[in-house]
């Protein structure tokens, strides 16, 4: 009798044991919480980026591809005269003309002044230039192109006409290149590039 108590005491002592380690050990969902939980890494947001208060002005076009060649331009010494006497009665300190022309088969036509304005006209468009304003009141350009020569020039549409004219300043001296007649644009940016100062002896280089 007295064994059979002794081997029902050990047999409790046994299970409480048992139940102290399995409350004190976690359990296999908790472990991989908690697992889960380690693994988690956060990221941070991206930092704020100020927007720009104000956006970059847009830069002027390249000079335009000429997919023909242009003609070189000859002058003779009566025409170069009259050049430089048509800038003189302008009140023209420099009169620049093209070194090539504003087209094909292009050529000197004829020298005109209109007050404080000398105007060359070729077959091809006529270029004007004046130490004044040439730019018609109210007119905005539609768009701006850098000539070979580094200048920025724009193209301006008047109101009531369907073809742009060529606009610029070099040195002091307003110039627009116009024409009557379509043209190629390239051809007249390609002109407008190769404008050399003259002088008594000639173009200056």
């Amino acid at each position: 009798m007295k064994h059979q108590k002794l081997f029902i005491v050990i047999t409790l002592a046994a299970a409480l044991l048992a139940g102290c380690q399995d409350a004190e050990r976690p359990s296999p969902s908790a472990t991989a919480e908690a697992t889960a939980t380690e693994s988690i890494e956060v990221t941070p947001p991206p930092a704020a980026t100020a927007e720009p208060t104000q956006a970059a002005a847009a830069e002027p076009e390249p000079p335009a591809a000429v997919d023909v060649e242009l003609p070189e331009l000859t002058y003779t010494e009566e025409q170069t005269t009259e050049i430089l006497n048509a800038a003189g009665l302008a009140g023209l300190e420099q009169v620049y003309i093209p070194v090539l022309g504003l087209g094909t088969d292009d050529y000197l036509d004829r020298i005109e002044v209109q007050d404080d304005t000398v105007r060359i006209v070729f077959i091809r468009g006529a270029i004007s230039q004046s130490k004044h304003e040439l730019k018609p009141a109210g007119t905005a350009p539609s768009r701006s192109v850098r000539l070979s020569s580094g200048v920025t020039a724009e193209w301006i549409r008047q109101d009531g006409s369907s073809v742009e004219f060529l606009y610029f300043e070099q040195d002091g001296v307003h110039f627009a290149i116009t024409s009557a007649k379509p043209f190629a644009p390239g051809e007249y940016e390609a002109a407008a590039g190769s404008l050399q100062p003259l002088k008594s002896s000639g173009l200056t280089q």
